[in-house]
């Protein structure tokens, strides 16, 4: 398997909306939600990184991002309190990172077949922010890498269907492996 590995000393952010825009196309207007500053900031600071490599060579891509955030207390304007930002979860972390991706590293997070994210510390106490990207070259989906009880499922709810159905002439889906 082909992979290639990339170091990112930027503090990882989720992806955020940052309220919604109104965009007009073709004489009808409809509401947008739209990124937020910081995320764009955070996009903006990933494509400076990484603006020295190559978009990665192959069509499809499989992803593994780890995840060191740093949660950082700052002063409101408002009140003057201090607040620190909440723990956010592995999916939005990894889709603000993957946007930045694109045009960079991919082409088009269309391509990419797999992904997985981890998040290995996150707090107040972590000294050093950054994110570590595993891409590897996509090689396909094995079906051996389920085990046999989703297909016992399928079979059982698809039995179950059948039976249901008898008098309809219903016949069950052509198996997709």
């Amino acid at each position: 398997m082909e992979t290639r590995w990339f170091y990112v000393p930027v503090n990882p952010e989720p992806w955020e909306t940052g309220g919604l825009a109104i965009h007009r196309r073709g004489g009808k207007t409809f509401p947008v939600m739209t990124p937020s500053g910081r995320l764009e900031a955070y996009k903006e600071a990933v494509r400076e990184e990484l603006a020295a490599y190559d978009q990665l060579p192959w069509r499809e891509y499989q992803l593994t991002f780890y995840f060191w955030r740093k949660l950082e207390a700052s002063l409101t304007v408002e009140s003057g309190r201090r607040i620190t930002p909440h723990q956010v979860d592995a999916t939005n972390m990894q889709k603000a990172l993957e946007d930045a991706l694109q045009g960079v590293l991919i082409s088009n997070d269309r391509d990419v077949r797999r992904i997985e994210s981890v998040i290995v510390e996150q707090g107040t106490a972590v000294k050093t922010p950054r994110t570590f990207i595993r891409a590897d070259k996509w090689i396909g989906f094995e079906v051996d890498e389920l085990p046999s009880e989703p297909f016992d499922l399928m079979a059982h709810r698809e039995s179950e269907r059948r039976s249901d159905k008898l008098m309809t002439g219903w016949q069950p889906p052509e198996d997709d492996f």
